[in-house]
């Protein structure tokens, strides 16, 4: 699950100023609510990723950050998913939960997230009255005929020109992501 926050010390940018405005993120208004704000995003930020309290934070114009879906049946079973639907099972609904429960201080301007199921459910659970932006150019790898396959199977050293078979590269992957920023 990929999500999205302008810049908390910042005016909020909409969507359609990212597509139309050569500099959306710039710094505009300063106001004491944003700063708190601000705070809260870099202690869930140091929470979630184990940044030392000692470390300081640069004013980012825009924040983005990325949780990937909870634990899928295929994952329990060290299978690779790619772009087979595949739910999430108890324990990554719980994953999803707690990773709603570590970021609620948080106010995500929209959350993104691919078409895939257990992405969309992960939102869902972590995010329950976000606003949701769903885009399949966000899935992950696409391994074709090892889509659903044993994960030793998949070698990324050997894919990153050429696909998976009838799947795709990692030059591919990285075009499509770079297409969705």
């Amino acid at each position: 699950v990929a999500m999205l926050k302008y810049n908390p010390i910042a005016r909020t940018v909409k969507l359609a100023d990212l597509k139309h405005n050569s500099d959306p993120t710039r710094l505009d208004v300063i106001d004491e609510k944003a700063k708190k704000r601000n705070e809260k995003y870099q202690k869930a930020i140091r929470l979630l990723m184990d940044v030392p309290e000692s470390t300081e934070f640069n004013d980012l114009k825009t924040k983005i950050i990325y949780f990937v879906h909870g634990t899928t049946y295929d994952n329990a079973a060290e299978k690779c998913s790619g772009w087979k639907q595949v739910e999430l099972n108890d324990l990554g609904k719980k994953q999803a939960q707690n990773l709603g429960n570590i970021t609620k201080e948080l106010e995500f301007d929209v959350i993104f997230t691919s078409d895939l199921i257990r992405a969309i459910d992960s939102a869902n659970i972590a995010f329950p009255n976000a606003e949701k932006v769903i885009d399949e150019r966000l899935r992950e790898c696409n391994y074709g005929d090892l889509d659903g396959e044993d994960k030793d199977l998949i070698i990324y050293e050997e894919h990153i020109d050429e696909p998976f078979p009838n799947g795709e590269s990692l030059k591919d992957v990285e075009k499509r992501i770079k297409e969705f920023i």
